[in-house]
């Protein structure tokens, strides 16, 4: 375990040593069993010491370093600091009930739940760190049906805006559980896609802007994040890396176009460092204590994965890393291979995509390599 805290960190010692490391993890994850796909990643330290980032691809040019990417779930961390920032002002509480923000779901039967409707007991806390309990539409398999995440990886382009979503939570899937308490930690959650996109539709509501306008005007803009935007029905998607599942290539254009807090972003290694360099050096909130907020009280999700309010954590664990186990990482992961990560221990972000939503593990597993390098690199 490592013994470096954020105040005694040390400076790379042979920092062209570990930019050939690095390129050697991207090298190695890409062209397993002839798969088609590649990598594109990028390392940096908080302070501005250490820059890196690269790109590898087995069966075709690499994309460039500048080339937007899908970032899918990514997209929610940038909808949670939205969110937290919203909080701060005072447009928005945790505490407050999302029937008081969007009263057109009150007694609607969107969380039934043996017998009860639980729906007018939801608030943004519940929908920010998944302890909701509502299903989830992307996920979710109706019954004698696919969901829209199978039909999307089996080669179908699907479209479908908030109504629908909120048509199949109701009608066609059944919730994980009734909400938990707001206190609740170390308690198992279910994921839900469906949770950010009612935050998406708070956000319209209480800004008077879409969604993505006001992404665009309270934090991109605002950060100088030129090349990272919410793909809407009327905007360009950037023409982004491709997507792979298996040996087929996705056609995502419509499904990215109806994703928007959930999933529908796009940006760019250099944004991403932008972002991620701003959350953890302070930048983004009024306040530390909201990001404290944020990555306070866990709970778990999926192995590894732990789940705050809006961020995901990786704990050092010896099943991951059994040598020297990996110092911890604040940030979120995307179902297209995808992650942007703080460690606080290293100082150090960490973003990228392999591009591919399988094998699930791929993105974990270049991540912690990576981690491990610049952990050894300060210790060398």
């Amino acid at each position: 375990m490592s013994n470096v805290g954020p105040s005694e960190r040390r400076p790379i010692a042979r920092p062209e040593a570990l930019a050939v490391a690095l390129d050697a993890v991207c090298q190695g994850a890409v062209g397993r069993r002839g798969a088609p796909g590649h990598v594109l990643a990028g390392v940096w330290t908080l302070d501005g010491s250490f820059q890196w980032q690269g790109s590898a691809a087995p069966h075709e040019p690499a994309p460039a370093l500048s080339a937007h990417y899908r970032i899918a779930s990514v997209s929610k961390l940038f909808t949670a600091t939205l969110v937290m920032t919203l909080v701060e002002e005072g447009l928005l509480g945790l505490t407050t009930p999302v029937v008081a923000l969007l009263p057109e779901l009150a007694g609607t039967g969107l969380h039934r739940w043996r017998g009860r409707d639980f729906t007018d007991d939801l608030t943004l806390a519940h929908l920010l760190g998944h302890t909701s309990g509502l299903a989830d539409y992307f996920e979710g398999r109706p019954r004698g049906g696919r969901s829209i995440m199978d039909r999307i990886y089996g080669g179908e382009d699907v479209n479908y805006d908030l109504d629908e979503v909120l048509r199949i939570v109701r009608e066609d899937l059944s919730p994980a559980g009734p909400p938990l308490p707001a206190d609740a930690q170390g308690r198992s959650v279910r994921y839900s896609d469906t949770n950010y996109q009612l935050l998406g539709a708070v956000v319209a509501r209480v800004t008077g802007q879409s969604f993505a306008e006001a992404l665009q005007r309270r934090l991109l803009e605002p950060l100088g994040l030129q090349d990272t935007w919410v793909v809407t029905a009327e905007g360009s998607d950037g023409n982004p890396t491709p997507i792979y599942t298996g040996q087929r290539l996705l056609d995502l254009s419509q499904a990215l176009r109806s994703e928007g807090p959930s999933g529908g972003m796009v940006s760019t290694l250099a944004d991403q460092r932008t972002f991620l360099v701003a959350l953890g050096r302070g930048a983004v909130f009024r306040s530390p204590e909201t990001w404290a907020r944020m990555t306070g009280a866990m709970n778990r999700i999926w192995f590894p994965l732990q789940m705050g309010l809006g961020v995901m954590r990786i704990p050092r664990s010896r099943l991951l890393s059994p040598y020297r186990p990996a110092p911890d990482l604040l940030g979120h992961s995307g179902s297209t291979g995808s992650w942007a990560y703080l460690c606080p221990t290293l100082g150090a972000a960490f973003a990228g995509t392999v591009d591919r939503t399988r094998p699930r593990a791929l993105p974990v597993q270049v991540l912690l390599r990576m981690t491990r390098l610049v952990d050894a690199a300060q210790r060398a």
